[in-house]
């Protein structure tokens, strides 16, 4: 399965997801796990706000030590 795919297909799941009447999605950082969908969930909250309307998106964290501190701050 190529990258694009999978990600066109979680942006599809997290559409249904809001049309459903879920409360939220929430985001985290998956680096050292097999599935390691999500590097930058500050990035995918952004894809998926574009796809929601009601869902409230929620990012659990971001590693410190993988991105520049101010940007974060920000």
């Amino acid at each position: 399965m190529s990258a694009l795919r999978t990600y066109a297909e979680h942006l599809d799941a997290w559409e249904l997801i809001d049309q459903l009447g879920y409360d939220g999605l929430g985001f985290n950082e998956h680096h050292c796990s097999p599935y390691g969908l999500i590097n930058s969930p500050n990035l995918m909250a952004a894809s998926a706000a574009q796809r929601t309307k009601r869902c409230k998106l929620l990012i659990y964290r971001n590693l410190l030590p993988l991105h520049a501190p101010l940007r974060l701050a920000e």
